[in-house]
């Protein structure tokens, strides 16, 4: 078994674990209409910092969102944003984004010390599970499943697939599905041809992914909607091969990452922040 399906099936199991699922009944409907605006403020800041670190912006997605389905919001909404952000850079070793520069951003809305206190709020919620499996991150592995040698694919076809990705995590309708689901949605949606390629390959995963085709049929048809603006022509339906016995995963096949790291509150015990 190769290193990316290993970290692939390990990331199936983390995605089925009851902590890193977000609550879509739970959100409320101003929650939803206003991520989008969260999104783009924190992409702009990914650009302008981290030079757009799209696993980091997906990560602080996932967890304002999941933080949200949780309690609700125990300071306001921008606070949330950015704490998760806050929180999702220390993740990912993003040193140029800490409290005073994010403060700094929000215009002096968000004091550093709300900012400094709303990120402990947010850890202690979410049980200090801050490094969630993302669209992104299985895009990467399936990508490097379905394309190892990275030959099959031009550089066009994986621009479309990101812009997709992107489009996807800023809109809440895509709350309600599984991050595999749309990151396979949008390579399919983004590179229309390959689609039997990428179907025969996944029988090899069959025995740890029981995706359900119809989920993920209806995912690839809302990609396409808000990717109308691409030259790609979509299948109205995906006919996905036909599932055979499944098998779940045992925890004991997970390799948890051996990482510590240091924030505003003093150094973390290996694996700390990095929850099963």
């Amino acid at each position: 078994m190769s290193s990316a399906e290993e970290q692939f099936r390990a990331q199936l199991l983390k995605e089925e674990h009851p902590e890193y699922a977000t609550t879509v009944a739970n959100l409320s409907k101003t929650h939803n209409e206003t991520r989008s605006n969260h999104f783009s403020d924190l992409m702009e800041i990914c650009d302008r910092y981290a030079s757009r670190d799209s696993e980091m912006l997906y990560t602080a997605m996932n967890l304002f969102d999941r933080s949200h389905s949780l309690h609700g919001y125990s300071a306001t909404a921008a606070a949330f944003a950015l704490a998760s952000l806050a929180i999702s850079a220390k993740a990912h070793g993003c040193a140029a984004l800490g409290i005073g520069t994010l403060s700094a951003f929000s215009l002096g809305s968000v004091s550093k010390g709300e900012l400094a206190s709303t990120e402990m709020k947010l850890l202690r919620k979410l049980n200090w599970r801050v490094h969630p499996p993302t669209a992104k991150s299985f895009s990467t592995l399936l990508l490097r499943l379905l394309d190892p040698l990275n030959t099959s694919l031009s550089k066009r076809d994986r621009s479309q697939i990101h812009y997709l990705l992107d489009l996807a995590c800023a809109d809440a309708a895509f709350l309600k599905y599984r991050a595999s689901y749309v990151a396979l949605a949008c390579i399919i949606v983004g590179v229309p041809n390959s689609k039997e390629g990428i179907l025969a390959r996944l029988q090899d995963l069959r025995e740890s992914w029981s995706y359900c085709e119809i989920a993920l049929s209806h995912c690839c048809m809302e990609v396409e909607l808000i990717g109308d603006d691409l030259d790609v022509e979509v299948p109205s339906v995906l006919e996905l091969p036909s599932k055979s016995s499944t098998t779940r995963l045992s925890p004991d096949s997970v390799l948890l990452a051996e990482e510590s790291i240091t924030g505003p509150y003093g150094q973390l015990e290996p694996g700390a922040l990095f929850g099963p």
